[in-house]
């Protein structure tokens, strides 16, 4: 399985949220010629982000379609401003600033670490905050939501579908780089749990050195009660000795 590809393709689903939050705010919407105020949702992230391009898409679609009318007449137009931060006192700031600036809502940040660190802050916003963050020890308080489902349950339901619905028992995974070794993890848990067992995740590397990762099969089901051979994760020198090794499994899955 292309863990990296298909996750990617997942996680774009996430810019999905700033369309939704956008519909909710435009369930009147309307075309008055009125003098509109401005509601402004606070992006913490670059102004090139893709959180922040996504907001930007949603607001455009809508803007499109005039002002949003409140049900006493008053209109409404929407703008998005952003707040770079690559540490906890950096969300901090973007928060006081969002506040000062009366934001309406607040997307960001999506790192794990950082959404991590900067939870309590997050939590205090005063608006709804939206993270596309995946990290498991994220504790999300009532004003706190996740733009994306969590990669434990994606993969439970990937492995459900290829077990039941599709019928597959063998599997080989392509771990396109070390960011995907800990959904490659998830996912050969997630396989035995089912009481499936996938070759060792097949990975490759410019230099043809050990993954710093250490990624084995072992450690990947340290965690469920199926046991599975401690294979290390091969490192090949490209992509396309990776695509060999791959297909030497004889997977009916990848």
């Amino acid at each position: 399985m292309n863990m990296l590809g298909a996750l990617r393709r997942h996680s774009l689903k996430w810019m999905v949220a700033p369309l939704l939050l956008l519909a909710l705010l435009a369930a009147t919407l309307g075309s008055s010629a009125q003098s509109a105020k401005t509601l402004t949702i606070g992006v913490i992230g670059s102004n090139d982000s893709s959180t922040m391009r996504g907001v930007e898409l949603a607001i455009s679609r809508f803007s499109t379609q005039g002002n949003l009318i409140a049900p006493d007449g008053s209109a409404y137009k929407l703008d998005a401003t952003a707040q770079n931060a690559t540490t906890a006192d950096d969300v901090t700031k973007a928060i006081g600033t969002f506040t000062q600036n009366n934001v309406v809502a607040v997307f960001g940040p999506d790192d794990d670490s950082l959404a991590l660190a900067s939870a309590n802050v997050m939590g205090m916003a005063g608006v709804p905050v939206f993270t596309a963050s995946q990290n498991q020890a994220l504790t999300l308080v009532t004003s706190m939501f996740r733009t994306r489902v969590r990669d434990s349950r994606q993969l439970d339901d990937l492995a459900d579908t290829l077990v039941k619905s599709l019928s597959k028992s063998q599997f080989s995974i392509f771990q396109a780089d070390s960011i995907a070794a800990d959904r490659a993890k998830l996912f050969i848990g997630s396989l035995a749990r089912l009481g499936k067992e996938s070759a060792a995740p097949v990975s490759p590397s410019s230099s043809g050195a050990q993954s710093t990762e250490g990624t084995t099969h072992a450690d990947a089901t340290s965690a469920v009660t199926q046991p599975s051979p401690a294979t290390e994760t091969p490192q090949l020198s490209s992509m396309a000795d990776a695509a060999k090794a791959l297909l030497a499994t004889k997977p009916d899955a990848v």
